[in-house]
């Protein structure tokens, strides 16, 4: 607690000089030490002081306490994934802002709400509190340099900077400045970041340790989006039968949590491992039943209709693959996301018969932006798709380099 600096602040606030505040109590400039607490004072002198100012050390103490027990509380719902609990916490800690700076909590503080502004999507805001933490880190302590890392991580993740996300992270795995609740993040963000740059396998095997850790705290809901990262990278591995039992579990458990805003994002992803398997009338379905439960306005819908889209054409529906690559693209354009803007269109020079130029286009503009997104499994899908292209038009150095740029 910086007992002095609390005494300027509610000196100021009412109005008091430094010789009024002061004035049979100690002198101006003993004051003016206490202030910069530069200068510890004796517990009399300070009791004086607050009782001039209408305050007392265990009321100042009491405060102290309760912001530390809301910022751990807001760090705890925000790992439990309660949403509607973090925002009350959050809220609550607006209303004690004045107070923050004057106590011991200021870079937790801070550092939390850079965790909840990744937590809720506040990307501008992110920015701005990570350009505020970087000025200031200097002054962390070993904990708080563990939690800004870790929470800089996330925000790469965010930023679609997964290389840099990856190193970060493998840097924290054995920090002993970490936590059980923070390890388990770490090891979730990891398998998350893993499955990114089309690592299914070490993906698999930092969600299983994640996994334990959130079982081990029964954080339901982070068990359920961690059994999604396996579901998808065994899927990605080709252990089907694994990823099948992922799906059907989540199906289950998120229908007995009432846990509505999964669902969709569950069945588009079955459908992912059902047309991989083959089965592509079933996964047009699960598409479909994805869409159908989400709101036309959120970044994952324009990826189920691209997908459903993506599947018509594999099953040679042209003309629904039309359509919904028209839906596609105007959803893209809508949202002013480049990169399913840039594969529709390539699709859509396919079905309007006109294979060089779509072959260009992915060369010359969705292959570099494949690449620079570090989005390797869809940039291997591509280029093998664009080196069989150019083998069966019969130009075989590009071919043999596209083959080599798939592998």
């Amino acid at each position: 607690m910086q007992i002095g600096s609390l005494i300027k602040y509610y000196r100021t606030k009412e109005g008091l000089t430094q010789n009024e505040l002061s004035e049979g109590i100690c002198s101006i400039p003993h004051l003016s030490k206490i202030e910069n607490n530069s200068k510890e004072a004796n517990a009399e002198t300070l009791a004086l002081l607050l009782q001039k100012l209408g305050k007392n050390v265990k009321d100042i103490e009491k405060n102290e306490q309760i912001i530390k027990h809301i910022l751990d509380q807001l760090i705890e719902n925000i790992h439990f994934y309660q949403t509607e609990n973090a925002q009350a916490d959050y809220d609550t800690l607006q209303d004690k802002l004045e107070l923050i700076p004057h106590t011991d909590y200021l870079y937790l503080y801070e550092l939390y709400k850079f965790r909840y502004c990744l937590f809720t999507y506040q990307i501008q805001e992110s920015e701005n509190q990570k350009k505020w933490l970087q000025k200031h880190k200097k002054n962390f302590s070993q904990h708080e340099m563990y939690l800004y890392n870790c929470y800089s991580a996330i925000y790469l993740i965010v930023k679609r900077k997964l290389s840099e996300a990856d190193s970060l992270l493998m840097s924290l795995i054995h920090n002993p400045h970490g936590e059980l609740f923070l390890s388990a993040e770490v090891y979730y963000h990891l398998a998350m970041v893993k499955g990114y740059l089309n690592q299914p396998g070490q993906a698999i095997f930092y969600a299983r340790k994640a996994l334990q850790l959130y079982t081990n705290h029964f954080n339901l809901r982070r068990m359920l989006h961690t059994h999604m990262i396996l579901g998808i990278n065994y899927a990605q591995s080709d252990i089907y039968a694994e990823a099948m039992e992922c799906y059907k579990h989540l199906l289950r458990n998120t229908e007995i949590l009432g846990d509505k805003e999964l669902v969709p994002q569950i069945y588009h992803n079955f459908a992912d491992l059902r047309k991989k398997m083959g089965n592509q009338e079933e996964a047009i379905i699960l598409y479909r039943k994805s869409l159908s439960l989400q709101n036309q306005q959120h970044p994952n819908y324009l990826v189920s209709v691209y997908s459903l889209a993506e599947t018509f054409y594999s099953a040679g529906e042209n003309e629904l693959a039309l359509k919904y690559f028209k839906k596609a693209s105007a959803l893209a354009k809508c949202i002013n996301n480049q990169e399913y803007s840039l594969l529709s269109a390539f699709y859509l020079y396919l079905l309007h018969k006109q294979k060089d130029t779509a072959y260009v286009h992915l060369e010359e503009k969705v292959l570099p932006f494949l690449q620079a997104k570090e989005n390797k499994q869809d940039f291997h899908y591509y280029s093998k798709m664009l080196a069989r292209y150019y083998h069966e038009s019969g130009k075989y150095e590009p071919a043999i380099y596209h083959f080599i740029q798939s592998e």
